[in-house]
């Protein structure tokens, strides 16, 4: 079964599994074939303009600290550590010129915009720029009056610009329910995702198959060594590569933001798979809850394994080695959940 989603534009991917609308596929190949439309748009009707003591500008190094301060304030249920994290692990680091600000004079800091440039295949290996957008913050008693609406602008027009980076991006993404009408008015346009629901099959093994489950419920480093981490990224390439939407990852961005972030995350399995050989031909990445729905936060299988069935055994094998370990934990898991994001 699945259930309709909304992003803007088209959702950030990190996971290889990801289905888009036609929709989401016109607005990528009009970016990539130099038809898209500018990102800017006019100011939305009926908001107060803003009071000659706001600047709107960009973040100084000084100021980092007072920024997450801001942020944590704005989202206080945020787990701990949270937007310092993100912050630490940006692929690259943080560009200040990547965050936007608006700075009340007497009160620092009341609304924020942070782009994060990302590149993102757009199908048959091809790749575009594209600027997700994170950290839409304003302190309560400052927001109505346009302030991230003004921030929003300013960061799409420079994304145009993008002096800092290899190249202007052609797409701006987010994801958003609650507000997706917002952005609408400001020119993001919706695409639809689907998140797709499996039962777990009963606990056999596929002939030819082998699985390995790792755990990870400390803040322990990775139970993966530095050949496993190697195949896992080569899978993910030639499994996402050929789709709409996941991002491109080069090795910074699999140390940083992926291998970094997986690192610092309690409760997490990593599930490899083995066709009769010593080399994973596929891998998933799962956030581990007390569910009897789990969240299929990642999946790639190999060239070889697609070839032969579209990786419907390595998703088979995968699935149920993750429902029998979670079993031997106390946790009944009778359906897998595949998101079109993940969590990393």
């Amino acid at each position: 079964m699945s259930s309709p989603g909304v992003a803007a534009w088209v959702p950030l991917a990190s996971a290889a599994v990801f289905v888009a609308s036609n929709a989401a596929l016109a607005l990528y190949r009009n970016a990539i074939e130099g038809r898209r439309r500018p990102l800017q748009r006019e100011a939305p009707k009926g908001k107060k303009a803003a009071s000659s003591s706001v600047r709107f500008r960009s973040l100084l190094a000084n100021e980092v600290s007072s920024w997450l301060g801001h942020v944590r304030g704005c989202f206080p249920r945020a787990p701990a550590g949270y937007f310092q994290r993100h912050w630490d692990s940006e692929p690259g680091g943080v560009q200040l010129a990547d965050v936007h600000v608006a700075d009340v004079d007497g009160v620092g800091i009341v609304s924020s915009v942070r782009v994060l440039p990302r590149r993102i295949f757009a199908g048959l290996g091809s790749e575009v720029a594209s600027g997700g957008i994170g950290e839409v913050s304003t302190r309560k008693e400052y927001r109505g009056k346009g302030f991230a609406g003004r921030l929003l602008r300013r960061a799409t027009t420079r994304m145009g610009m993008s002096p800092h980076h290899d190249q202007d991006m052609h797409i701006s993404s987010l994801h958003s329910s609650k507000y997706a009408k917002y952005y609408e008015k400001l020119g993001w346009k919706r695409a639809r995702t689907r998140f797709m629901k499996y039962k777990v099959g009963e606990e056999c093994k596929i002939k030819g198959l082998t699985t390995i489950v790792y755990i990870k419920n400390t803040l322990h480093t990775l139970p993966l060594n530095p050949r496993q981490k190697a195949t896992i990224s080569k899978i993910y390439k030639s499994y996402s590569s050929a789709m709409l939407g996941p991002h491109s990852r080069d090795q910074e961005y699999w140390d940083s933001w992926v291998w970094g972030q997986l690192g610092l995350e309690q409760n997490v399995a990593i599930i490899l798979v083995y066709r009769e050989h010593d080399v994973p031909c596929g891998y998933g990445f799962v956030k581990v809850e007390d569910s009897e729905c789990i969240d299929l936060g990642e999946f790639g299988a190999d060239r070889r394994e697609v070839e032969r069935d579209g990786g419907e055994e390595c998703f088979m094998a995968l699935t149920r080695a993750l429902a029998a370990e979670l079993k031997k934990n106390g946790i009944l898991c009778t359906q897998i959940r595949v998101a079109p994001g993940g969590f990393v």
